[in-house]
């Protein structure tokens, strides 16, 4: 950076502004399924109490079925077969929401013990339901049960030989996805992510074509690791189910804005429609672009974006593009160092000039060193012995040191043969000797 640059950052995680920025509002975004990964922020979740006091809540909802925290994080897998599984396994609605649920819900409630504070909120698909939980309209009792119903609901259909679609993104305009899906059989628009990403689900053979002509056309086009198609009648089974859950619990009237991702829906004071707009939303299209467009309009300037991965932070800036705004992810993603980055997040906002702490009130205090009176010896090889050795040099001289008479071979003693001396003493030839014998 130039010397006079009034802001600069470093790769290492250094971050500099000369004064603080325009503050507008703060928007909180929640990731969806699809940004799930094996190990899901484990450096943070190892390092920082309330991220594994939500994934403990989490746990609690798999009684009589595989805990959440050991298909999130496995053991380490030795082959490519193993990962695959372990990925798998993951997928699954019935793991993937909560997993994402539990490490945004930590993540959030780490950056409100420091000071965050936001009026905005959003989520993406079933970051919706973590975004009501944020702006206070769920317990967290209710968040992670619902968590776990919704994504239970949405699991496949007990028959095996059931499709359950595919999804795939398409980074082109809206107008071009309506050419490529026109005569699919079943196929329609999901998700309108950003201008030039909108996401569309159907029948797997399909998406599968779909995505092989995009790409004949020089189009960018990609399956999405999800289980089903989402927000297509291919997760209809689930709206019963999950309605019949919504009603054991409140939805009340959120602290701040919540953004509903269907088109025309809102959150209110009241408590059934709420339940009603959480539960259709799994079968209708998530209109994500058109959402963030309204917060910035609304005065929103910062973005900052809890769960794995930076899906939305990429998102927010497709779709605001050169406006003035910033938008931090709280993940790094997998292979990464989560604890790290989650800790640089805070530096940025910081910097940037919310009113944060940066001190991390979990790590353990560096003990002080006192220096060391009388003298030092460096302990090696040479100079140090062992206890036992020890013991035997105090033995021998508390008890007196005491040799054995080494027998030769061949002799005897007390009588079978004979002890001699001999003593030659060269005088003039003559010699002198004795013995006994």
């Amino acid at each position: 950076a130039r010397p006079d640059a009034d802001t600069w950052s470093h790769p290492k995680g250094v971050y500099f502004r000369r004064s603080a920025a325009a503050q507008g509002k703060v928007a909180a975004l929640f990731a969806g399924q699809g940004s799930q990964y094996v190990n899901p922020g484990r450096t943070a979740v190892m390092a920082l109490p309330p991220l594994r006091a939500a994934f403990d809540a989490a746990n609690r909802h798999f009684e009589g079925a595989e805990p959440l925290s050991r298909v999130a994080f496995p053991p380490p897998a030795f082959g490519e077969e193993e990962r695959t599984a372990q990925e798998s396994a993951l997928r699954a609605t019935a793991y993937a929401q909560p997993a994402i649920g539990a490490l945004s819900a930590g993540q959030f409630t780490y950056l409100s013990e420091l000071g965050f504070r936001a009026e905005g909120f959003l989520g993406h698909s079933f970051g919706e339901l973590t975004a009501l939980w944020a702006a206070g309209a769920l317990s967290d009792e209710a968040f992670h049960a619902l968590a776990r119903a919704r994504g239970r609901a949405m699991a496949p259909p007990a028959d095996a030989g059931a499709d359950t679609g595919a999804m795939a993104a398409l980074s082109v305009s809206e107008a071009q996805v309506t050419e490529l899906i026109a005569g699919r059989d079943g196929v329609v628009v999901c998700n309108r992510n950003a201008p030039d990403q909108i996401v569309v689900g159907g029948p797997t053979a399909e998406i599968d074509r779909l995505v092989a002509d995009a790409r004949d056309a020089g189009l960018r086009a990609s399956r999405l690791p999800v289980s089903a198609a989402f927000h297509t009648p291919f997760v209809g089974h689930a709206l019963d189910a999950f309605r019949a859950d919504l009603e054991r619990y409140e939805v009340t009237a959120p602290e701040g804005t919540v953004l509903a991702d269907t088109a025309g829906a809102a959150y209110g004071d009241d408590i059934a429609a709420n339940r009603a707009v959480l539960a259709e939303q799994l079968i209708n299209p998530v209109d994500f672009a058109t959402r963030v467009e309204e917060l910035y309009e609304a005065g929103h300037r910062v973005f900052v974006e809890f769960g794995p991965k930076n899906v939305l932070t990429q998102l927010v800036r497709r779709i605001l593009g050169d406006r003035e705004h910033t938008a931090i992810a709280l993940d790094a993603g997998p292979g990464r160092d989560a604890d790290v980055a989650l800790k640089q997040a805070v530096a940025q906002l910081a910097v940037h000039g919310l009113p944060l702490a940066t001190a991390d009130r979990y790590v353990e205090p560096v003990a002080e060193q006192t220096p060391a009176k009388g003298m030092s010896i460096l302990l090696n090889g040479i100079n140090y012995v062992s206890p036992e050795r020890k013991a035997k040099y105090r033995d021998a001289i508390e008890n007196g040191y005491r040799i054995a008479v080494p027998t030769l071979p061949g002799t005897a003693v007390n009588g079978t043969g004979g002890t001699g001396a001999a003593h030659g003493d060269g005088d003039g030839g003559t010699g002198r000797g004795a013995a006994a014998g």
